[in-house]
């Protein structure tokens, strides 16, 4: 990904959707999990977790 995608979110409740054009960005799928990290008071990285070695994609 060369150009920053950037959007924005409300929180739901317990939930935050995570908007269209980074879903897409980051080839999100139902099932994808994200590793959520807190690096300052405002400040949060969101990683996709790989899928483990040996599994297989079906899509």
């Amino acid at each position: 990904m060369s150009d920053p995608v950037c959007a924005v979110s409300s929180v739901l409740g317990t939930k935050i959707p995570i908007p269209a054009r980074i879903r897409a960005a980051l080839d999100l799928e139902d099932g994808d999990q994200l590793r959520w990290e807190v690096e300052d008071e405002k400040t949060v990285r969101l990683t996709v977790v790989p899928e483990p070695d040996g599994t297989v994609d079906l899509d």
